[in-house]
């Protein structure tokens, strides 16, 4: 098994299945881009209906819808994930700190107190999702040009007034590294935006745990929409060994697999079966409530996605 990050793969995108993999974990955004490269087996020609279906209805947000175009399903999400907030209890004790509830409030208190956020190219562009389709469906925008004007500059604007206040350092940070960083220093109180990871909310794991919460109001009550995140497991179209690559993707991407092995062992899980919760300790649970029950928004049109990635 191979690994490669993201920015490498965009630098070489081909990569991946010029090899003898039979399996590529990737993210929603490639989908559309596999696709029409042909370098992914179609899964809807390779499992079983019954596997899609369980995997439809227990999709968090629409992670199972995001792997889809072309009318063909190219992956299945074995990892979940959505832009949430989070912030250090120990620190906000200590600082008399009480959580931000509205976006104005973030911008405000940004100010006076160390906050965080990851502003890496990728990270910028899925706030601007998150902020505009808050936006977009609190005034009920009925057009399908994404980029409505007005609604992408408030957006733009939106996002700006708070960076002013933070630290050039997030500009070169990812949602891990921000989370690094507020768990090994006591600089920063309060992440508004990221994508969650469970583990940093693991005393086990860091020393200096956080918590998670719902992300900020935007306006007249309406939380900013998370944009989706994750991984999918996907088929190369070029393996010899499909049939055996599916079953394996059956396996992976169960119910009793992804509740049980992928949360002990530090994930989160794509799939939420009823009853799974019962499974975990207290903290992972409520960790991962949040990430599920997060309004998870996509842009319009699954296809457009990595039309702005790309």
């Amino acid at each position: 098994m191979d690994k490669a990050s993201l920015s490498a793969l965009l630098d070489d995108s081909n990569t991946a299945f010029q090899k003898d993999y039979d399996l590529v974990v990737t993210n929603n955004g490639w989908i559309d881009y596999c696709s029409k490269q042909g370098l992914l087996a179609p899964l809807d020609e390779w499992l079983n209906m019954r596997t899609l279906q369980e995997q439809e209805m227990n999709s968090v947000g629409q992670s199972f819808q995001s792997y889809q175009t072309s009318h063909h399903q190219w992956a299945l999400a074995i990892d979940a994930s959505s832009q949430v907030s989070a912030y250090r209890p120990d620190l906000l004790r200590r600082n008399d700190f009480e959580i931000p509830q509205s976006w104005k409030d973030v911008v405000t208190m940004s100010a006076c107190y160390d906050f965080a956020i990851p502003l890496t190219n990728q990270d910028v562009l899925a706030h601007f999702y998150a902020i505009y389709m808050t936006l977009a469906a609190y005034r009920r925008v009925k057009d399908k040009d994404v980029f409505n004007t007005p609604i992408a500059e408030e957006s733009i604007e939106l996002l700006t007034e708070l960076c002013s206040n933070i630290d050039k350092a997030c500009f070169n940070w990812s949602s891990v590294q921000v989370f690094e960083a507020m768990t090994t220093t006591d600089q920063f109180v309060y992440c508004p935006l990221g994508f969650g990871n469970s583990n940093y909310a693991k005393a086990s794991y860091v020393n200096r745990p956080l918590k998670f919460c719902d992300t900020p109001y935007l306006i007249n009550k309406q939380r900013i929409f998370g944009s989706i995140g994750g991984s999918g497991i996907a088929i190369n179209e070029s393996s010899q060994y499909k049939r055996l690559a599916a079953r394996f993707i059956e396996f992976i991407s169960s119910p009793r697999v992804q509740t049980n092995f992928i949360v002990n062992f530090g994930g989160q899980p794509g799939c939420r079966k009823h009853g799974s919760i019962l499974l975990l300790t207290k903290r992972q649970a409520i960790t991962l409530l949040i990430l599920w029950r997060r309004r998870i928004a996509l842009p319009y049109g699954l296809e457009s996605i990595s039309k702005w990635t790309h």
